[in-house]
């Protein structure tokens, strides 16, 4: 199981990805604005956050580089609807290690989610 971080501001697709995310063992954290989903990344425990790229309040890019800058190791997973190479590559640049586009299939959700944690190290007891 692991515990993860949802930073998305579609509260419908935020507790779609949650049931799913639950019903395959994981434990899943909600936050529907940036502001409220650094201070989550700030002083929460997670394993992996699955971060949306735009969100009303801050950029997704611009809330990663924030929680890179804070010493924040987990992986993180970028949900967009924008295919344009340019976002991609500051989002990579900012720390994202993995994208996933809008529409997307919640089994692709799952296997890069378990990609990413299989090579994750884990946090220290």
């Amino acid at each position: 199981m692991a515990r993860i971080l949802l930073v998305e501001d579609d509260e419908c697709l935020a507790e779609t990805v949650e049931m799913w995310l639950a019903s395959h063992g994981h434990q899943v954290i909600l936050a529907f604005s940036g502001t409220d989903g650094l201070e989550q990344m700030r002083f929460g425990e997670f394993d992996l956050i699955i971060l949306d790229g735009r969100l009303p309040d801050m950029d997704g890019a611009d809330i990663c580089r924030e929680y890179r800058e804070d010493g924040g190791k987990v992986p993180v997973i970028m949900v967009t609807g924008n295919s344009e190479t340019a976002e991609r590559e500051r989002g990579l640049q900012a720390g994202v290690n993995e994208y996933i586009r809008k529409p997307f299939e919640l089994n692709v959700v799952l296997a890069k989610m378990n990609a990413l944690l299989a090579v994750s190290p884990k946090p220290e007891a």
